[in-house]
C-alpha cells in the first residue's frame, strides 16, 4: 500500500521550478529566450526568467526578474574600426605557403 502510495505521488508531481537567464544585450535575442520561456510554462513548470526586456503580459506561473536597469552601465558598441586590431597583428600572425619556414 505504501509503495502504491509512493509511486502515485511521483506520478503526480512532473512539474520543475526552472531559472532562465537570457541576459542578451539585443531584443531581438530576448524573444529567442521568451520562446523557451513560454514552451516551459505552458508545459506546467514553474519559470524564474531574468531578463533585461521583460515581458509585457507575464504567464501566470513565471516570475520575472527585470534587469533593464544594468544596461545603463554598459557602454555603446564600438565601431568596427575600433574593435578591429591593427591590420599590422594580421600581417605578423598569418604564414603563407610560400614562406620559408
Amino acid at each position: 500500500m505504501k509503495l502504491l502510495l509512493l509511486l502515485s505521488l511521483v506520478y503526480a508531481s512532473d512539474a520543475y521550478r526552472i531559472l532562465v537567464v537570457f541576459p542578451t544585450l539585443g531584443k531581438s535575442h530576448s524573444i529567442l529566450g521568451q520562446g523557451f520561456v513560454d514552451t516551459l510554462s505552458q508545459a506546467g513548470h514553474e519559470i524564474t526568467y531574468i531578463t533585461p526586456f521583460p515581458y509585457e503580459k507575464l504567464p501566470a506561473n513565471v516570475q520575472q526578474i527585470n534587469i533593464s536597469s544594468v544596461m545603463d552601465n554598459i557602454p555603446e558598441q564600438e565601431s568596427s574600426e575600433q574593435a578591429l586590431p591593427k591590420p599590422n597583428f594580421f600581417q605578423r600572425n598569418i604564414t603563407s605557403q610560400s614562406s620559408p619556414v
